[in-house]
């Protein structure tokens, strides 16, 4: 069978010709892979609607994080087999089981660091020679004095300048570059010999952009850093969701 050459027609008629046995279960494997960015937001947003005509449960397979995030009422992070979180879009954004859960889903920073000790508003940790007060991610135990732990900090909790000065945690360095992206400006900023951190800020028409080699601060509170129960992981190429 030739199907139609108009983009985005082959798909729907793979998935009409799926969906006409009215299966309780259909696996989406890549579906939409092939298909440029515009026209697969399109065929994102017409999948949800058949999804909710039908009534079916579907399994969408996919690489594409943002993909995930956009078509999914729950989603399975699988590395090697094995599943290792299950909740709904948020959950695994804002507390991510573990380190290769918070990289693959999302943009963040990802820092080692050790704890200190307990505070009554989190927990007091040391990262590069300074010490921050972080939360834990739920449903992780408290951690002991001494254990090494990951820090996930999401691109977009990064406060810079002026804005940092009113965080719990403050960090200084130096900006390395500024990226426009339209909507926001991606900021790498070096804090120490080897360690960038990634901050993501809301562009405003006007606004003032920080410069390659300026000083600046980094600041985020407690709520924003969120230790979670290992050391880094680093084994991120060929997960799936």
């Amino acid at each position: 069978m030739r199907y139609p050459s108009c983009p985005g027609q082959a798909q729907r008629v793979a998935i009409a010709r799926a969906l006409i046995n009215r299966p309780e279960v259909l696996l989406l494997d890549e579906p939409l892979s092939a298909l440029d960015m515009q026209l697969r937001l399109d065929m994102q947003r017409e999948l949800k609607r058949i999804q909710r005509e039908f009534g079916g449960t579907f399994i969408f397979v996919t690489h594409d994080q943002s993909e995930a995030m956009n078509m999914s009422d729950r989603i399975g992070v699988m590395r090697a087999g094995k599943l290792l979180q299950y909740a709904t879009p948020d959950e695994i954004y804002e507390r991510p089981a573990d380190s290769f859960v918070a990289k693959f889903i999302g943009d963040t920073n990802l820092f080692e660091t050790e704890v200190l000790g307990h505070e009554v508003n989190g927990i007091r940790v040391e990262c590069f020679g300074k010490p921050l007060l972080v939360k834990v991610s739920d449903g992780n135990a408290v951690p002991k004095a001494g254990a090494r732990h990951s820090l996930s900090i999401r691109n977009e909790y990064i406060r810079l300048g002026e804005d940092a000065t009113h965080c719990l945690n403050k960090l200084d360095g130096h900006v390395i570059e500024g990226v426009y992206g339209g909507a926001n400006i991606r900021y790498s900023v070096q804090i120490a010999e080897g360690f960038l951190v990634q901050a993501s800020m809301l562009h405003q028409r006007g606004a003032s952009r920080y410069s390659p080699g300026e000083l600046i601060q980094i600041g985020f509170d407690p709520e924003d850093a969120l230790l979670l129960s290992e050391p880094i992981d680093d084994r991120v190429q060929g997960a799936r969701i």
